[in-house]
């Protein structure tokens, strides 16, 4: 990201992170109406949460998820919300 330009996504984001680190540089620059997210490669839960956003109806992780020790219920709320059913998924 050395030239720093933004990254607009219209549809679906498919984002492979090869480091936590190197997604936390990228994720700042990430714009756009997506509504679809996959996710794979090493993330923190943090991480997912900020690209999850109002417009995003389908996620899959197909990621090594970090969390902090209070993040886990969390997360678990979050998937208990977010899925709806067979037909969303």
């Amino acid at each position: 990201m050395r030239k720093k330009r933004l990254i607009y996504v219209e549809d679906t984001l498919n984002l492979h992170c090869e480091s936590i680190e190197i997604c936390e540089k990228i994720i700042p620059f990430i714009i756009g109406p997506y509504s679809r997210l996959i996710i794979s490669g090493n993330i923190t839960w943090n991480q997912a949460k900020r690209l999850i956003t109002a417009n995003v109806k389908h996620v899959r992780i197909d990621a090594r998820m970090q969390f902090k020790p209070k993040e886990r219920s969390d997360f678990v709320n979050f998937v208990m919300k977010f899925c709806r059913g067979i037909v969303y998924k």
